[in-house]
């Protein structure tokens, strides 16, 4: 495995479980291009990798992600974009959600932006009770495209997401666990002791009679514990959720009017 400065791997084949820490605590960790391209790699080694059973990511230091480096993808960002070209942030939110282990991301501080859309590519996410969650590129007039798409395919409430997307409110930790951002809330200090004891119970779950990955026990059709599983492994892009949630959306108003004006014919009014 080369060796990489912006994402620490830890990797625990007896245990079947893979730690990546964004390292660049000096920058909240936020996301530069080597960072994304050594995130890539790791996920795509791992990805063939039959003896880890359970990918877990967390930050350096006091933050999950603070989003994109702006600064360091300025050049990159000179030519006019596509609205829907997430670059290499989406590349790392489809290869969470193709990866055939079970994914957990430990958030330990800021989740922002580009940040966000990473949580929103695992299965699961444990949370410290301080940490705090938003998208603050919409308040500098920023769609946050890749971010906006994955809140609608992580299956929380319209208005909610219209909320996160809209106003560019941080949500505490305790209401990303109300409306189903993540998955648990934990004291601070007990938020890697707790995602590694479940780590390891994930990667005992995952393992046959034999000691290979079983993939259909904890992934399989009907299972429910990877939201979207199917989703996920036909390939369809976050931004087509999207779409297809926006759609139906817009017949169920429509229906609703129908409703409406049907009732009033009938009443009169």
């Amino acid at each position: 495995m080369v060796e990489m400065k912006t994402v620490i791997p830890k990797i625990d084949e007896d245990t079947g479980v893979a730690w990546l820490t964004l390292n660049r605590p000096e920058k909240k960790n936020a996301m530069s291009r080597g960072l994304m391209a050594e995130m890539i790699t790791l996920l795509k080694e791992l990805r063939d990798n039959d003896k880890i059973r359970c990918i877990v990511t967390t930050g350096a230091g006091n933050s999950y992600s603070s989003g994109l480096d702006l600064y360091d993808l300025r050049d990159s960002w000179k030519r006019k974009r596509r609205w829907d070209e997430g670059g290499s942030t989406y590349e790392i939110v489809r290869l969470l959600r193709a990866v055939p282990q079970v994914t957990v991301a430990a958030i330990n501080g800021w989740c922002l932006g580009g940040g966000l859309a990473l949580l929103n590519g695992h299965d699961l996410a444990v949370s410290c009770e301080s940490a705090m969650f938003g998208m603050p590129e919409v308040i500098r007039g920023s769609y946050g495209a890749v971010a906006t798409s994955t809140l609608f395919h992580s299956g929380i409430p319209f208005k909610k997401a219209f909320y996160i997307q809209l106003t560019g409110r941080n949500l505490t930790a305790a209401e990303a666990e109300r409306v189903g951002l993540v998955s648990q809330v934990v004291p601070d200090n007990q938020l890697i002791p707790y995602v590694e004891q479940l780590a390891k119970e994930i990667g005992s779950a995952q393992r046959g009679d034999s000691g290979e990955r079983q993939d259909r026990g904890l992934h399989g059709k009907g299972s429910g514990l990877r939201y979207g599983a199917e989703n996920r492994r036909s390939g369809v892009s976050p931004n087509e959720i999207l779409h297809q949630s926006l759609e139906r959306r817009g017949r169920l108003s429509a229906l609703a009017k129908g409703w409406r004006e049907h009732g009033l014919r009938q009443t009169g009014g």
